[in-house]
């Protein structure tokens, strides 16, 4: 330990601060011996890609920005400068935002590794023939040390600063200069992600860009900026692994710790009115969920069946048997429709205003009082059944649930699919509209959730979904869920459908949103038709509920009931749906 700490101090920092120095003076020198004029950048849509195109971007430089075949572009014009600068982040997405990793670690060793060394030696063998040229090599002070949620990542930049170093060696001979640029914290929309805790710490690529380009034209093998971040890492990565494992472990869970606060000051500062969307204070927030929670008009939708009506809510017309006054009928998603008891007399009578209104036909329609279904008919004949009959009085409130589908036996369908279309938030690089399956056995508990995450399940092989199928290129995502239904568990009586937004605030961030609910063998019949529109300021919404009748049959129903939750945290959306199982039953 003693003779580490010797090294580092005498021998590893004072060399660097000197090959430091050293460098630093080519870049105050007015002497640029190496001026490339034909020039060719991977990775140059954003990021240290695009402000090295900025800052080279000039009057007689031939600039090769997007060329699929480096091979091509220098048959037609011979490269003088070479940069190998693709790169793509790696993170879990429970903390960051990005697809999980265990399941994509391909694309990104193709991506940070494979795809940068193909493109330098297709480039090195022309530049080697020619016996001149200059590579530079785009990795990161990340493969001498980081935080390990990027693993993949680090693990790639540290073989590219290793090849870099080597390649140097062998190219030498030939006249072909090799130059490894570690960046350190750079604001780039890669690294949006990480700099919610302290922005100030991510420097300027285009200042990085101006830097690389004065040290290239000296040829320095070495370019590291922000200089204090490489110098740091460097020293870490010559400590005896034991004391490496332990620096991990605290930057693992201090970028934990961090994301957790991120969200919770989110939660504190960004609150908007729901009507006019403007930002208002913590304080406006509180009075304003006050007022609601004191509304005389607020619905409980969990307590709708509960309230028992009292002598004074039961008043009598002229007659005295006929009951009058104004009752309501209320739909998940919080519409009320408003009747009158001197107007309607019975089920039939109400189902047929309720389609006047709603355009729900009748047959579709379940009214729910006291956690009792009202049959439109007795069981004695086609005799309409009487309001009376069920308690209904004035000021009642009654649940409607709109059967979107009835799965009987003579329609057998055997499966449906959820497919779920989202476009990216106009002000981030990428963000997921999570479309989610929560399913329920016959004891009411929830048993299991599908969502990108959880995918497949051995003990319900019938459902299936997905994951994040997405193109960023076109700026959209893609959720699909499959569910068997004639292969499902005997145990499983629901099926919840949830739609939630991952890091956006709420639904409304994403344009154009859509989906389907079908039938595999027959996608152009739409099961469900709800309009996401009328979820835009809810973080998520639970759309509708396949659900298993006392027959065995399935039927879906309409829901639209908004909730707090996504796929961060499903304890919310598991509350509301509990809340609301009951109509379902």
């Amino acid at each position: 330990m003693i003779s580490v700490l010797f090294a580092n101090v005498f021998i590893v920092i004072p060399i660097t601060i000197v090959l430091f120095i050293q460098d630093l003076g080519s870049i105050f020198s007015n002497k640029e011996p190496v001026d490339p004029k034909i020039i060719l950048i991977t990775g140059a849509s954003s990021g240290i890609g695009a402000s090295l195109a900025k800052e080279y971007a000039k009057p007689g430089v031939i600039l090769g920005l997007l060329a699929r075949n480096e091979e091509n572009f220098d048959d037609k014009y011979p490269i003088d400068l070479f940069f190998a600068n693709a790169a793509q982040i790696a993170t879990t997405r429970d903390n960051f935002g990005k697809e999980e990793w265990e399941d994509s670690y391909k694309p990104y060793i193709d991506v940070n590794y494979t795809g940068n060394i193909a493109s330098i030696m297709t480039v090195y063998k022309r530049m080697k023939l020619r016996r001149r040229g200059q590579i530079a090599i785009t990795s990161s002070i990340a493969g001498w040390f980081n935080t390990p949620i990027t693993a993949f990542y680090n693990s790639m930049k540290a073989a590219l600063n290793s090849f870099a170093r080597d390649l140097h060696y062998i190219a030498k001979p030939y006249n072909v200069h090799v130059s490894l640029i570690a960046p350190g914290l750079i604001n780039t929309e890669m690294t949006i992600h990480f700099q919610n805790n302290n922005p100030r710490l991510f420097a300027s690529s285009d200042k990085l860009a101006k830097i690389i380009k004065h040290q290239l034209s000296h040829n320095v093998f070495q370019i590291c900026w922000p200089y204090i971040q490489g110098l740091i890492t460097f020293t870490i990565s010559s400590y005896p692994i034991r004391i490496q494992l332990l620096l991990s472990n605290y930057l693992g869970n201090k970028s934990k710790r961090n994301e957790y606060l991120c969200i919770q000051k989110l939660k504190e500062t960004q609150q908007t009115c729901p009507e006019c969307e403007e930002n208002i204070s913590i304080e406006e927030f509180e009075d304003l969920n006050l007022a609601w929670e004191k509304a005389p008009f607020r619905i409980h939708i969990e307590k709708i069946s509960e309230p028992e009506p009292t002598t004074q809510n039961i008043q009598y017309g002229q007659n005295g048997n006929n009951l009058k006054g104004e009752f309501y009928i209320v739909l998940l998603n919080g519409t009320k429709l408003q009747f009158s008891l001197e107007n309607i007399k019975n089920v039939l009578s109400l189902k047929e205003a309720i389609y006047k209104q709603t355009n729900i036909e009748i047959d579709k329609q379940k009214l729910i009082y006291k956690g009792v279904e009202l049959q439109t008919y007795s069981t004695h004949g086609k005799i309409p059944r009487e309001l009376p009959e069920y308690s209904i009085v004035a000021e009642c409130h009654i649940q409607l649930i709109v059967l979107l589908y009835s799965i009987s036996k003579e329609l057998s369908i055997n499966a449906l699919t959820f497919d779920l279309f989202w476009e990216y938030p106009r002000d981030k690089r990428r963000d997921f509209l999570d479309g989610t399956c929560l399913i329920y056995t016959d004891t009411g508990s929830n048993s299991h959730i599908f969502d990108y995450k959880r995918k497949t399940l051995v003990d319900i092989p019938s459902m299936d979904h997905s994951g994040d199928i997405v193109n960023d290129a076109a700026r959209r995502g893609h959720h699909r869920i499959t569910a068997n239904l004639a292969e499902m568990p005997s145990n499983v009586t629901k099926l919840y459908f949830v739609l939630s937004s991952w890091s956006s605030p709420n639904i409304g961030c994403f344009p154009n949103p859509s989906f389907k609910m079908y039938d595999p063998s027959n996608p152009k019949v739409q099961l469900c038709s709800y309009s996401i529109s009328s979820a835009a300021s809810s973080r998520a919404v639970i759309m509708c509920v396949v659900s298993k009748n006392n027959d065995g049959y399935w039927n879906v129903f309409e829901v639209g009931k908004l909730s707090d939750g996504n796929a961060r945290n499903y304890a919310p959306i598991n509350n509301t749906i509990m809340n609301m199982d009951q109509f379902f039953s």
